[in-house]
């Protein structure tokens, strides 16, 4: 269902056959180190192993903190974050925006 093909040879063994298109193939190797960490530091034992690698696909294809984006992937990307049920927490929970009033945006720029 998340268009990866994973096959189990034992408790601690699989090997990764496919990925989901969303992931390049740069970041499969991300990818994959992180779903190994979330599962290693997995609060529940019980956790289902598609959540993790879920939010270890969200990590990888997220846009990172200083990332530049040009007019067209910043519109798109406002556009994405209108059509999700909370768009004002990524899957952390960290704030995806914040709401300034203008005397504060002003004042904010004025002092940089």
């Amino acid at each position: 269902n998340l268009g990866m093909k994973i096959e189990w040879f034992s408790h601690d063994t699989f090997t990764i056959r496919a990925v989901t298109d969303i992931i390049q193939h740069a970041h499969a190797h991300d990818m994959i180190c992180t779903v190994l960490s979330e599962l290693r530091s997995s609060q529940s034992p019980d956790e289902e192993f598609q959540e993790i690698v879920i939010r270890a696909v969200a990590k990888t294809v997220s846009i990172k903190s200083g990332q530049i984006l040009n007019n067209e992937q910043l519109q798109d990307l406002v556009r994405q974050l209108e059509r999700v049920r909370f768009p004002h927490t990524c899957p952390d929970g960290k704030p995806t925006m914040i709401h300034m009033r203008d005397d504060q945006l002003a004042r904010e720029f004025r002092n940089g």
